[in-house]
């Protein structure tokens, strides 16, 4: 385990998974970002990053910047599979 101190210099940098579940919820909540996917297998780099941008927009608006991306896949995994 890293210390506390690099944990906060490191944490920041980190991506939030990706899952068929969470691209379709992001795909859904943001339409207007006109991306086309079917499956994760379809995602290149541009598909990638645009869905990490929409993962930062919607830790914004819904979690008031609250929480760090890779905390954000554990919170929807929750969310979807209700």
């Amino acid at each position: 385990m890293p210390s506390p101190d690099v944990a906060s210099i490191v944490l920041p940098l980190l991506h939030g998974a990706l899952d068929n579940q969470i691209i379709e919820h992001l795909i859904t909540k943001f339409p207007g970002a006109e991306i086309k996917l079917k499956k994760l297998e379809d995602v290149d780099r541009e598909k990638y990053e645009k869905l990490q941008s929409l993962v930062g927009t919607e830790i914004r608006e819904d979690f008031g910047s609250g929480i760090y991306t890779v905390q954000y896949d554990d919170i929807m995994f929750r969310r979807l599979n209700r």
